[in-house]
């Protein structure tokens, strides 16, 4: 908790990471209205009439900029899924000191496990637990 009593307190700017397949995107999409409606501002991904801008070469670099902008880099892995590039910007968030939530928390799979995401690359990374930011969010429609 900040010294204002909110977890939010200081978080106004937030990167959203996470997989944009035809499968995941809707979870970024889905993110991206909670995170407009309670007044923070997205710095990442564009997200225009409910649909990802394309990406390329470029929104990769603004992309990465505003990682190095942000207070919070805010992991879209509704599904527990997370991909090589969204491990690197965990990563690159992480080397920034940037705060990390993560929208399910990660799944440390066993190495001799045959189902579940290889999330082990990430578990020494401190994150915050989404999920109580999530009901800090939903106390605030009460």
């Amino acid at each position: 908790l900040s010294i204002h009593g909110s977890k939010l307190a200081y978080i106004f700017n937030v990167v959203i990471s996470g997989s944009t397949s035809n499968e995941n995107a809707h979870y970024m999409i889905e993110a991206h209205k909670i995170m407009k409606k309670k007044g923070l501002t997205v710095l990442s991904p564009r997200i225009v009439n409910e649909k990802l801008l394309p990406q390329t070469t470029e929104s990769h670099r603004k992309h990465a900029s505003a990682i190095r902008e942000c207070d919070l880099l805010f992991v879209s892995n509704k599904n527990g899924y997370i991909g090589d590039q969204t491990g690197r910007e965990i990563y690159g968030a992480y080397l920034l000191n940037k705060p990390i939530g993560f929208w399910k928390e990660p799944v440390w799979k066993e190495s001799d496990a045959e189902e579940g995401f290889d999330n082990n690359r990430l578990d020494y990374i401190p994150h915050e637990q989404w999920w109580e930011l999530m009901r800090v969010l939903d106390e605030d429609d009460e």
